[in-house]
């Protein structure tokens, strides 16, 4: 497997994946004009027609794009194991985030850039390795001969922008899985680049957009300061409420008491915080002096996991310097990510939230709360002895060291979705975006050996499972 993947990687996949770098294929929510750009199609025909390349035996390869939903890439590979009816079932997709700015000198969002082992551009990390290392790893177990069990891949084309492509989609297939025993998600992330990491939990998310409205019109500051609240005293107060100097979230209906924290969680975040160590601080870019919220690695990692937190990603209303002119605005607009523990109620959460909101306007003033989308955490609950001992074995053969756990302070809303369908099936959750890799940020890069024994991984795992 090794001197397969070794040799393969380089001439056979590096290439396209470069080429797919290259296609700004950016999520629907960014590209409103996915269809008129093409950019979408463009990307998916360009895995489908490398797919197709590896001339895979006995597999099935489909372009779907049914009425408006995005672009959607199935796979269906026969089984050769005998007596085996099993489905493995992959997951990953190809939309990109948008190029933003702060790339470094001759590096960009379509730009690939091979640079210290690492393959620079946007979705490289996320997610676009994950369809090029699955179909690798296929590749290698058929020309060596091995039975497998019956694989299926899915990969999408909106994971960025929501769910209800891939759900339509998934309905849609469901039928045609079969017995799907294993489900394989390869959108998480790792702490390091020295063994195998299966994330466990995932964090729900409640995204709220706040409004302030003061004034009918722009107005002078000279003459209004000292008369009218000014619309960031009033966001301030009502931030106050939901979250105290220290971050902690204010919210009881937001907060799992730590008693509720199921104990093999607790021990896989403190073994996190012993395999990292002040390097779980340090892969944080902070600026400067600039401090952790806490100085425990252990109470960081339990932050990132299973406490909730407050972030604000953007706002309106809030000039330029250069287009301030000392006026006072009639408005300003928050855009609040709450992220959420696994195991509590988005829903109730996501009420509590504007309730504590609309408690705390002060001033009698005019404010509008948007809360147009809430999700579940997740923790996972299928995972048996046999995927752990072959995850384990494949993490210890190729990264050289045993299989981790971790908890992810993001969130996949579809896991839930398929553990719900297919309750019986094992999980994993698998993935080698780390810190360093900067998803949806500049210089997004991947690890490119890291990359490599991921695909040996893949492959040892459809050989044993």
């Amino acid at each position: 497997i090794q001197r397969y993947v070794n040799d393969f990687f380089p001439n056979k996949v590096l290439p396209t994946f470069m080429n797919y770098v290259r296609v700004p294929n950016t999520t629907p929510s960014s590209d409103p004009n996915w269809k008129q750009t093409g950019n979408l199609l463009k990307a998916a025909e360009l895995i489908v027609t490398w797919i197709k390349s590896l001339n895979l035996k006995d597999a099935k390869v489909y372009l779907l794009q049914d009425g408006d939903h995005t672009p959607f890439i199935f796979a269906d590979i026969a089984a050769t194991r005998k007596n085996d009816d099993r489905t493995i079932l992959f997951y990953s997709h190809f939309d990109k985030m948008p190029a933003t700015t702060g790339w470094d000198e001759g590096k960009g969002a379509t730009k690939p850039v091979i640079e210290n082992g690492r393959l620079y551009g946007r979705g490289t990390a996320d997610d676009g390795y994950a369809s090029f290392s699955v179909f690798t790893a296929v590749k290698c177990c058929q020309d060596h001969g091995v039975p497998l069990p019956r694989i299926c891949i899915t990969i999408e084309g909106c994971e960025e922008s929501g769910e209800e492509d891939l759900r339509y989609y998934f309905l849609k297939l469901k039928p045609i899985f079969g017995n799907v025993a294993l489900f394989v998600c390869m959108d998480a992330g790792c702490e390091d680049y020295k063994r195998l990491w299966v994330t466990t939990t995932l964090r729900g998310t409640v995204q709220a957009k706040v409004t302030v409205n003061t004034l009918s019109l722009d107005l002078n500051a000279n003459l209004t300061s000292g008369v009218v609240p000014d619309n960031y005293l009033i966001m301030r107060t009502i931030i106050d409420a939901l979250q105290n100097e220290k971050g902690e979230i204010l919210v009881p209906e937001l907060n799992l008491p730590e008693d509720l924290i199921p104990p093999e969680r607790v021990e896989q975040c403190k073994k996190v915080a012993e395999i990292k160590g002040e390097q779980y601080k340090k892969d944080v870019p902070l600026y400067e002096e600039t401090e952790a919220l806490q100085s425990d690695i252990y109470q960081l990692v339990l932050n990132k996991c299973w406490r909730p937190c407050l972030t604000v990603i953007g706002a309106d209303g809030i000039p330029k310097f250069e287009d301030s002119g000392n006026v006072m605005k009639p408005n300003l607009s928050f855009q609040i990510s709450f992220r959420l523990p696994p195991h509590v109620d988005c829903e109730k959460a996501k009420e509590a939230i504007d309730k504590k909101i609309k408690e705390s306007i002060p001033f009698n003033a005019n404010v509008q709360v948007d809360i147009p989308f809430c999700s579940n955490g997740w923790d996972l609950n299928t995972f048996s002895k046999r995927i752990e001992n072959t995850l384990n074995n494949g993490s210890k053969s190729f990264f050289g060291n045993e299989l981790c756990y971790r908890g992810e302070g993001g969130s996949i809303p579809f896991v839930e979705f398929f553990q719900e369908h297919f309750p019986k099936a094992d999980l994993a959750n698998l993935g080698i975006a780390g810190m360093d890799c900067n998803e949806h940020g500049p210089n997004e890069s991947l690890d490119l050996d890291a990359c490599k024994k991921f695909i040996m991984t893949l492959a040892y795992l459809m050989s044993e499972y």
